[in-house]
């Protein structure tokens, strides 16, 4: 079932789910406005993401009145999904390296109130550049609240950009190797990714707390999508 899978696709199905879903035209795909912020990090390997996903039952195709066809991705089957594989296919083995980076799993905003992180932070590592970034916002938005990046809360409110400063910790290998960036871009796939990334964790504790967020998350993107009367791209 997993062979023709890479974690790189994991990410790009969960990215499908938050924006709604993707519009196929002959197989290639249509990004809305907004799919078009983290398009550029997932675009040569969506088609091969979306065909697994619709033949693992994992998303169904629906026409659309344009003449193409709209990629859904089931909210109950991806959460099975998850919940089944992260562990097995991508297990996380902790080292002694410290690295400096955007906390993930527990350590992550999304989670740290879920369960006590009394270790040392796990962390996504990110590159020089990135981490001078981030440091030189969270500084002058200490000074001055309007200093671009702005907040980036969704509508939980569940963090604002000046809670990614990199901090020094042990490293976790992401799913997707540009996850630090796509966090500063999209929290709630952000949300998403570190909780994907407790549950790949050997703790049973971790992973039982990370499968009831996982829970909490879809339900909330499965809510939207029953009230906006939608299943597709708007």
């Amino acid at each position: 079932m997993n062979a023709d899978l890479d974690s790189e696709m994991v990410v790009i199905i969960i990215w499908a789910l938050l924006g709604g879903g993707v519009m196929l035209d002959r197989g290639q795909p249509l990004y809305s406005a907004e799919q078009r912020r983290l398009a550029p990090y997932f675009c040569r390997k969506v088609p091969d993401a979306l065909r697994w996903a619709l033949r693992h039952n994992v998303a169904r195709a629906t026409p659309d009145p344009a003449g193409v066809f709209v990629v859904n991705v089931i909210p109950a089957a991806l959460e099975r999904f998850l919940g089944e594989v992260l562990g097995w296919l991508w297990p996380v083995n902790m080292s002694d390296d410290r690295r400096v980076g955007i906390p993930t799993a527990v350590s992550a905003p999304f989670l740290r109130a879920r369960i006590p992180d009394n270790g040392h932070p796990l962390v996504w590592e990110s590159n020089p550049f990135l981490t001078l970034t981030y440091s030189i916002s969270a500084l002058h938005r200490d000074r001055d609240p309007d200093f671009w990046p702005p907040p980036q809360d969704h509508a939980g409110g569940r963090w604002t950009a000046r809670e990614l400063r990199p901090v020094r910790g042990i490293p976790v290998p992401p799913l997707h190797p540009d996850a630090p960036e796509i966090a500063n871009v999209d929290s709630e796939l952000y949300d998403f990714l570190s909780v994907c990334d407790a549950l790949r964790m050997r703790s049973r504790r971790v992973r039982h707390v990370a499968s009831e967020a996982l829970s909490d998350l879809v339900r909330d993107v499965a809510g939207r999508r029953l009230s906006s009367g939608s299943g597709g791209v708007r």
